[in-house]
């Protein structure tokens, strides 16, 4: 099916006709660093010291080095992130409609590589400059979802959407990966922890700007889209997606919380959000704090499982679009079952070990990044399937969800486990386990993958079983 023909203005260099690929790479490592950026903090916080005067016995005044902010304090500029997430994801689509999805991504990214950059100067002022600051990364943060269900639609044709949720998603393992080595590396260094703050603030600022020189909100709107990469593109998805003169229509609000399907792709994401999020939170101070890493090693162990998942997902996403020997539906069950479950599995069995056995609470914990690997063709997919042209809508609920987490998920690690003793992190484990296997057994149950019927505007049967089918 092709879109009707208007003038499009075309270069001769045309990719090879993949310039898709080109905004697949480009929009994966802007994501990375939005996501990354989010959570510097949660690794330099190991090594975040200041010098503080005292008076020796002697009388004579001495310099020690003191933690730079109080328990409370820390707790307050972990969840500063979730406010920003919120207030990100609440604004996002009022942004996109108004001027675009690649100015709205623009902007959002250049306010988190700033705050990023200004993190360190922010922290010596006190714990209110850097809590502002914490909220611009979070805002950067909160545009995740909502981009990869923008780019996705926009982007990928139906037959290869698996991969395209796959490896935009890889922010979630690019983004510790980088971060987590690089802030080991630097708390480890002469420079000090303030190093990474600003080459990864400077990191971002350079991906925005090629980002903006590189992206089109459409694909029929970009030079180095051929026609024939374009109707690879828009094939059998005209109607619903690609229909650029009329409006995507009302959201039906009503209809979508009232649907079961799309709420047991809500309760996935919940239950997977609530558990990876622990890792992604937590496991720099678990690992150096309970198993006992030296900071240097907690920096490579907390990054190497990311770097196995990432390998993982880039296999993964092209096998479930190649994938014909299971339906749609039991492909997205069996993958989310596989993700989640390992999870859970992997949580009680940290809940259990000693914490003197550092490599069974280190391979478990990789196993468990592992598994994550098949999320975002699970229950993710499934949800952009659904959802059909209110596919931003959904992705930005997942960030609603991502942001409460984040927000809630520090006030039960205080609560639970201030002192960070092994039997508070293995209650906070089981409680993962129950919430990511129950989450995950409401998905099985009631999940699925075809258009709603709040989706598709009239009938369309062709639409329909090429979503059903991508």
């Amino acid at each position: 099916m092709s879109f009707p023909d208007v003038l499009r203005d075309k270069s001769k260099f045309q990719c090879f006709h993949y310039t898709r690929f080109l905004i697949l790479a480009v929009s994966m490592i802007m994501l990375c660093f939005a996501f990354g950026n989010t959570l510097l903090f949660n690794f330099t916080i190991i090594c975040m010291y200041k010098e503080h005067p005292i008076l020796s016995e002697n009388r004579t005044e001495k310099l020690i080095e003191v933690e730079m902010f109080t328990q409370s304090e820390k707790g307050l500029l972990y969840s500063a992130v979730s406010i920003g997430t919120l207030i990100g994801a609440l604004s996002i689509p009022h942004f996109v409609d108004h001027i675009g999805g690649r100015r709205t991504m623009t902007i959002y990214m250049v306010m988190t590589g700033v705050a990023t950059l200004l993190s360190p100067v922010m922290a010596d002022w006190g714990f209110i400059p850097l809590f502002i600051m914490r909220i611009l990364q979070g805002i950067g943060g909160g545009m995740i979802f909502s981009c990869v269900g923008y780019i996705t639609s926009a982007w990928a044709p139906l037959a290869t959407s698996g991969l395209f949720l796959s490896w935009l998603t890889t922010y979630g393992q690019l983004g510790p990966l980088i971060t987590m080595s690089a802030s080991g590396f630097f708390c480890d260094s002469s420079v000090g922890w303030p190093g990474v703050y600003y080459v990864m603030g400077g990191l971002t600022l350079m991906s925005c700007g090629v980002f903006y020189v590189v992206y089109r909100d459409s694909p029929r709107f970009h030079r180095y889209v051929s026609d024939k990469e374009l109707s690879i593109i828009e094939e059998s998805k005209v109607e619903v997606f690609m229909d650029k003169k009329s409006k995507r229509g009302k959201i039906p609000y009503g209809s979508i919380l009232r649907d079961k399907v799309i709420m047991s792709c809500m309760a996935a994401g919940f239950g997977n959000l609530f558990g990876f999020q622990t890792f992604v939170q937590f496991a720099p101070v678990y690992i150096n704090k309970v198993l006992q890493f030296d900071v240097k090693s907690t920096g490579l162990m907390s990054a190497l499982p990311y770097l196995g998942c990432l390998i993982l997902k880039f296999i993964v996403g092209p096998l479930s679009d190649k994938l014909k020997c299971v339906s749609q539906l039991t492909g997205v069950k069996m993958y989310s079952g596989i993700s989640q479950f390992t999870m859970a599995i992997c949580f009680m069995v940290l809940a259990t070990i000693p914490p003197t056995w550092q490599i069974v609470g280190q391979l478990t914990y990789t196993v468990a990044v592992l598994g994550v690997s098949f999320n975002s063709i699970g229950f993710y997919k499934a949800a952009q399937l659904c959802s059909g042209p209110f596919a931003v809508v959904i992705m930005s609920w997942f960030s609603l969800i991502h942001a409460t987490v984040v927000l809630f998920l520090p006030l039960i690690k205080t609560l639970l486990a201030a002192e960070d003793r092994p039997e508070q992190w293995a209650l906070i484990f089981t409680i993962d386990a129950v919430v990511v296997s129950t989450t995950t057994v409401i998905f099985i149950l009631t999940g699925g993958v075809e258009p709603r019927s709040w989706t598709v505007r009239g009938s369309n049967n062709k639409v329909s079983e090429a979503l059903t089918n991508a």
